[in-house]
């Protein structure tokens, strides 16, 4: 055989690789589809809804609490999911089987533990924050440089610990048979030890964070309780008027709060409880299937093309379960923030 033939014959091979691969992963999109329409959804949704909470805190409300800070530096990082990782993510199930080779493969690799890890930390110092503002009324609070200066200690702290992880994805074959693929997975390049060991870090990061969060909540639910009945035996005595006012000098001022105080107050703190609860009800999903693949040693997930039709979508939307808060985050502002909520509405009013 000449060379020539020699090339036909290599072209012709490859040309025949390429159309099985394809139909490979156009037969895996079509068995993805309920997945990829969620995901779809949660970013159009997340995408608008980010858009306007950072539009609101930016232009609309000029002074803004510390609070604030923390709600506007989750928006930027659910933005950053909404244009990057999820996008990434519908792209992945249309290319199953090919994926491995593009560049997308290493901006998965840097963005998506970056942007999850972050998401978590962050949580933290916004928890603390309501626990001072609540249970600690007297003493100093954190100001709108602390807040910012929490925020670059959460960015720090991120890099530390998922900085180490940015690549153990990349290509990692997939044999099935009749086609040989490369998916974007936990690299075949990566040891075992490394993979295990991020894995961990990760783990230990929520595990951590959801301790701090059911601990903080739970004292400030403790505070809330005793302050409601400390307020209820001074309305029994007559200690408080009717307009919510103090009937006597000899009870301090600072200690209640009137009515419409109190209702903002508890609604402020409802808006960061369900921001932390939501993030760790649809962030645990993913981790318990990502510990699972490593634990594995990865055969799951490279067998995972295998799974029946309601297996698969259980599958695919389960490891890409926490983007959910994502595209709930501005629904949990809108529903508890009467202020936010004004301003997002008066966006989409027709001007008289």
């Amino acid at each position: 055989m000449d060379t020539p033939e020699i090339y036909h014959h290599l072209l012709s091979t490859m040309s025949s690789t390429l159309a099985n691969l394809t139909q490979h992963n156009y037969n895996y999109s079509i068995k993805s589809i309920p997945a990829i329409v969620y995901l779809a959804t949660v970013m159009l949704v997340g995408f608008i809804g980010n858009s306007i909470v950072c539009y609101v805190y930016l232009v609309k409300l000029k002074r803004i609490k510390p609070f604030a800070y923390f709600i506007l530096a989750l928006a930027i990082i659910d933005l950053v999911n909404c244009v990057i990782n999820i996008p990434f993510e519908i792209f992945h199930l249309t290319h199953r089987f090919t994926i491995g080779t593009h560049t997308l493969c290493k901006i998965k690799s840097a963005f998506s533990p970056f942007v999850g890890t972050l998401l978590a930390i962050i949580i933290v110092p916004m928890s603390v924050y309501r626990y001072k503002k609540i249970c600690r009324p007297l003493n100093k609070q954190m100001t709108t440089h602390g807040a910012r200066l929490s925020i670059l200690c959460c960015f720090l702290a991120t890099c530390i610990i998922s900085g180490p992880c940015v690549d153990i994805y990349g290509p990692s074959p997939i044999t099935d048979g009749y086609f040989n693929g490369s998916m974007c997975a936990i690299s075949k390049n990566t040891n075992f030890n490394h993979s295990v060991a991020c894995v961990s870090a990760f783990c230990c990061t929520f595990v951590v964070v959801s301790i701090t969060i059911v601990l903080v909540y739970s004292l400030i639910w403790r505070q809330v309780v005793r302050s409601n009945k400390f307020r209820r035996s001074l309305l029994s005595v007559g200690h408080i008027n009717s307009n919510n006012g103090l009937a006597g000098e000899d009870t301090p001022r600072d200690t209640i709060m009137t009515s419409r105080h109190a209702v903002r107050y508890r609604k402020t703190t409802l808006m960061l409880f369900l921001i932390s609860l939501v993030f760790i009800l649809t962030y645990l999903p993913h981790l318990v299937l990502i510990a699972v693949i490593i634990s594995k040693n990865k055969v799951l997930i490279s067998s995972s093309h295998r799974l029946s039709g309601p297996l698969n979508v259980a599958y695919n939307i389960g490891v890409r379960s926490y983007f959910i808060s994502s595209a709930s985050n501005p629904m949990i502002y809108s529903y508890c923030n009467m202020k936010f909520r004004h301003a997002a509405m008066s966006i989409f009013k027709r001007k008289r």
